[in-house]
């Protein structure tokens, strides 16, 4: 019996060296190439949001205020910017002779192109709350690269200075159809869904009129 015993002792004892101290290191799994199927993610592709009215009024601003020309001496003007650099408001100081006309420039420029979908801007100058002037202008991809900017009187249609005048620009924006041939269409009679139509209002302009001893 003695020799069985000894086979047995040796199985055990080899059993428990074995078991005790036997590792088997297995390398980390490696990511899999399968590409995504139904019910597996995959990578998020970034799609384009398309711009709407609300980007069109963020992106477009007015301007009005005097030409950038030398001024005769008995008008001045005053501009009042905040931190970002807009024009807040403009205030014109006209002491006599008093001119027969007063131009002032109204400049619209877009931070924002719009190669898809154009813009048609109607501008409507208003004076003491009428309108006295109105000009069309579109804006398409390259609108960035080109303000628009226009004179006109602010004396127009007044026989004679009054005290003190108000005037604004006002904007109507239109955006076109994908693709809109802006060369062809009528400015005057292009309409659309209101969702399409936004506004846009320029900063003040307070024209003083000074009397002969400097009182306004």
């Amino acid at each position: 019996m003695k020799p069985v015993l000894s086979v047995l002792l040796v199985l055990a004892v080899g059993s428990v060296l074995l078991g005790g101290s036997c590792r088997v290191r297995t390398s980390p799994s490696e990511p899999s190439a399968e590409p995504a199927g139904p019910g597996k993610e995959g990578p998020v592709e970034e799609v384009e949001k398309p711009l709407d009215i609300g980007d069109a009024e963020a992106a477009l601003s007015l301007e009005l205020t005097m030409p950038g020309q030398p001024l005769p001496p008995n008008i001045k003007v005053d501009e009042l910017r905040n931190m970002r650099g807009d024009l807040d408001l403009v205030t014109v100081t006209v002491k006599p002779p008093h001119p027969q006309e007063l131009p002032l420039e109204l400049t619209m420029k877009s931070k924002q192109a719009f190669p898809v979908r154009p813009l048609l801007v109607r501008l409507t100058i208003v004076r003491d709350k009428k309108p006295i002037d109105s000009q069309a202008v579109t804006v398409a991809g390259d609108a960035i690269k080109r303000p628009f900017a226009y004179t006109f009187d602010a004396l127009k249609g007044v026989e004679q200075a009054p005290g003190s005048m108000l005037l604004h620009a006002e904007a109507e924006i239109i955006m076109l159809p994908a693709g809109a041939d802006v060369e062809a269409i009528d400015p005057a009679t292009v309409k659309a869904d209101p969702e399409w139509t936004g506004a846009k209002v320029s900063n003040p302009v307070r024209v003083n009129f000074a009397g002969e001893d400097g009182s306004q």
